[in-house]
């Protein structure tokens, strides 16, 4: 079954590499056609980036009909099963690991179980930061202040500049949090745990924070977002506390270890590295 899988993961990262490729030169296209030889240039050396944003170009004027918007989103769910199956096969190896003196791995246990939805979710919360964030980025790229406060009363330009800089703030501060999140996550951190949880009640604030700006344009807010967030904390809070595969899988830390010694033990530890 492990062959199976390496197999059809190996012609995963066969057509992923492939149509990067194509999808990056298709990139480099576009940007010199719609913005010149400068933006092409850069196109080409952030190639993620520079797909991410003419992507949503694309996606802006032709939605999901733009065959450019189509092969990013196959390229994206190849990239999703290229990661499913890395994980299926680092999870299900027969190789011995390495213990230590208790018999327990090193390193912690591979990150498995109800974990893997966590790693998704966490993914999945960092790359639809990203799309934000080019999204509000745009917003105030295009945010004219003259004619704002020449056409709108003083209450309304304070609104418009609220609603346009508050919440590119917010979204740059949750992008920050999920990838220290999927920082920790991936070197299974032994403060993981605890970092999930204060920084997604700072996510629950801020959410509340943002659904509380839709009240300036005259909305009603219903804080489904907030309360989704709330119910996400506290059955992952709960579950990465109490559960034991968690404390046995996010074991690493930087964190110096320091001994108390007497001054005796010192001298003669000092002797025995100087003979």
């Amino acid at each position: 079954m492990i062959k199976l899988f390496t197999g059809v993961y190996s012609v995963s990262v066969f057509l992923i590499w492939a149509l990067g490729i194509g999808i990056h030169l298709w990139t480099i296209y576009i940007a010199y056609h719609v913005s010149g030889l400068f933006w092409a240039i850069i196109s080409f050396f952030f190639p993620v980036l520079s797909q991410i944003y003419w992507g949503y170009k694309a996606w802006k004027i032709d939605g999901f009909d733009s065959a450019y918007i189509q092969w990013l989103i196959i390229l994206t769910v190849l990239w999703v099963s290229r990661f499913v199956f890395a994980l299926i096969i680092a999870t299900s190896s027969d190789e011995p690991k390495k213990l230590e003196e208790n018999g327990k791995p090193i390193n912690g246990r591979p990150i498995n179980g109800w974990l893997i939805l966590i790693g998704i979710k966490i993914v999945a919360s960092v790359s639809y930061g990203l799309v934000l964030l080019f999204r509000y980025v745009e917003a105030v790229s295009n945010f004219d202040p003259q004619w704002i406060k020449s056409n709108l009363y003083i209450d309304a330009v304070n609104i418009t500049y609220v609603q346009t800089f508050l919440p590119l703030t917010a979204v740059i501060i949750l992008f920050i949090m999920n990838s220290f999140l999927a920082y920790l996550f991936f070197t299974k951190n032994k403060e993981f745990p605890k970092a999930f949880i204060y920084l997604n009640i700072t996510a629950v604030v801020i959410t509340m924070f943002l659904e509380f700006i839709t009240i300036l344009s005259g909305e009603l807010i219903y804080f489904s977002d907030t309360i989704t967030d709330f119910i996400w904390l506290i059955i992952w809070g709960i579950y990465l506390m109490r559960s034991q595969r968690v404390k046995e899988t996010f074991v690493n830390t930087k964190r110096k270890k320091y001994v108390k010694i007497t001054e005796e033990e010192y001298v003669l530890i000092k002797q025995n590295l100087s003979q």
